[in-house]
């Protein structure tokens, strides 16, 4: 497994409006391609004039088959959908975005990142699945997409963190093991990165464990 191409949109300008200010940015939508025909794109923004030490967020889905457009329109982007009932929002279109407050721009850059065959991300080849489609699998990939993106801002000096949801938090340890790197890594590499910090939202670690302890049925 490794990347065979690498391609960055032209960058697009805006402006979060959040609790901690406005905040001018740039819009990138990038995408890395693997051996097989894997994919894993990413919606980055970055904070104008960012400097080579700003600390970096990076995020994605539970699923794993799923993407991160809610981690990016309900949480972590510049923009939301707007619920006109917090409680219990529609389901059904036509729906309407605003201005996130909670848009963590001010504190870090963002780079919400999609696995291969969910969202914009391709799967890969049939005959390639069983390198993506597992835990170790899936995040040597996330562990190389990050390695690269590091590498092509300049930003290996950068303190890093992981937010994940669902299965994400299982994902989340396995990344970590992946990212630090060495014989018995899944990229069999000593990439020797480690996070900052970790997210955890609706974590999932006890999930098999308690299937196992209901009763029958």
């Amino acid at each position: 497994m490794n990347i065979t191409d690498y391609t960055l949109s032209p960058a697009v300008s805006g402006t979060a409006r959040t609790s901690g200010g406005d905040i001018p940015y740039r819009f990138t939508f990038e995408t890395a391609r693997f051996t097989g025909g894997a994919e894993i794109t990413a919606f980055c923004y970055l904070k104008e004039d960012s400097a080579p030490g700003r600390p970096v967020l990076f995020a994605t889905n539970g699923g794993p088959g799923s993407s991160v457009a809610w981690l990016h329109l309900g949480l972590l982007g510049p923009k939301r959908v707007h619920m006109d009932d917090p409680v219990a929002p529609k389901t059904t279109p036509p729906f309407s975005l605003e201005d996130n407050p909670h848009c963590p721009l001010d504190l870090c850059d963002i780079v919400l990142m999609d696995p291969p065959g969910a969202g914009f991300s391709a799967a890969p080849d049939s005959e390639q699945q069983k390198d993506y489609f597992s835990v170790d699998g899936d995040a040597g990939a996330f562990a190389l997409f990050i390695e690269e993106w590091l590498a092509r801002h300049e930003r290996t000096n950068s303190p890093i963190y992981f937010a994940a949801e669902s299965y994400g938090t299982i994902r989340a340890p396995a990344l970590m093991d992946a990212l630090y790197g060495g014989p018995f890594a899944s990229t069999k590499m000593l990439t020797a990165l480690s996070f900052s910090g970790v997210l955890f939202l609706g974590t999932a670690f006890t999930t098999a464990a308690t299937i196992l302890q209901q009763p029958p049925c």
